[in-house]
């Protein structure tokens, strides 16, 4: 985890600056036939890629309304027109090996049907920033980024919203 190109607020929270700040995660995290990405984010205008590939276009999250993928070598895009653009949010994105599932502060923003097949995390991934294909940068705090090797259920999605909401004012 490779934390030099990151800046931190005066509480210690990773503050991205919507220029090149960025958490480089180079760890092999295999390829997985379901995964799960959840974060925190205070987004401002510019919302650009809280969570991308670390050197490919395999998956990123762009802005409030799209989540791009790979799986079984297929890529796709899913959009959605739902959502808050701005604030605190909790965000909840699955992959149960054929349905994406996007979720915002515990609502269902939809699910997309996707090519089935595992997707590739051999590279690692980038919190903050995304400069496979041109530099779109986080602007705003990402004080919570988890990444799970399974689809977390609507359960498991509910209880760790319920965790945040308070601890974040969502």
């Amino acid at each position: 985890l490779d934390l030099s190109n990151l800046s931190f607020n005066a509480t210690a929270q990773p503050t991205f600056d919507g220029t090149n700040d960025y958490i480089d995660v180079a760890t092999d995290f295999g390829i997985l036939p379901e995964y799960s990405f959840e974060w925190v984010e205070n987004a401002s205008s510019t919302h650009r890629m809280p969570i991308a590939g670390r050197t490919n276009t395999n998956f990123y999250k762009y802005g409030a309304y799209s989540w791009r993928y790979k799986h079984g070598g297929t890529l796709g895009e899913y959009y959605h027109t739902a959502g808050a653009t701005s604030g605190w949010h909790h965000w909840v994105v699955t992959y149960d090996g054929s349905i994406i599932s996007v979720y915002q502060d515990n609502i269902s923003l939809g699910t997309n049907s996707s090519s089935s097949g595992s997707a590739d995390f051999s590279d690692g991934l980038k919190v903050g920033y995304w400069s496979a294909a041109g530099n779109y940068a986080f602007n705003g705090p990402i004080p919570v980024m988890k990444f799970y090797d399974r689809a977390l259920t609507t359960a498991e999605v509910a209880s760790n919203f319920n965790a945040y909401k308070n601890r974040f004012n969502i």
